[in-house]
């Protein structure tokens, strides 16, 4: 499981499960942990530990519920990205064309990579439909 550090303190790569991060990742990473806080929202891993969504604090797509609104968004080499995507790419390594990362905790801006997953976009509606 991944945990997030606290306060003050960068994170250092777990390399159990996940993509080795390159320099620029790690401070990609770090920069988005410096907007998140820990939340516990009642998501438990696959062992039924409790595993709290780290919430983005910065800028995101606006609010409601419609499609691309309340996702956290960064900007990286001046392009804005979703943070979820790029956590997930960090953690997880390359998201192929035609994928979406789905929150398996239904918080949208949960950057948690334990909570990331690339599913189709079928899959992604399906899911979203069984949530509501």
């Amino acid at each position: 499981m991944t945990k997030k550090p606290k306060d003050g303190v960068q994170w250092q790569p777990d390399p159990v499960g996940y993509v080795a991060l390159s320099e620029r990742g790690l401070k990609m990473v770090n920069r988005i942990l410096a907007k998140c806080d820990l939340v516990n929202r009642g998501y438990t891993d696959t062992d039924g530990n409790p595993s709290p969504c780290w919430e983005w604090l910065g800028g995101n797509s606006g609010n409601g519920d419609g499609a691309g609104r309340g996702y956290g968004r960064i900007k990286i080499d001046s392009q804005v990205s979703a943070t979820h995507r790029v956590m997930f790419s960090c953690f997880h390594g390359y998201l192929p064309p035609k994928r979406d990362v789905d929150h398996k905790c239904h918080n949208r801006i949960c950057c948690n990579p334990d909570h990331l997953e690339s599913v189709t976009r079928l899959q992604n509606m399906n899911n979203q439909k069984r949530h509501k």
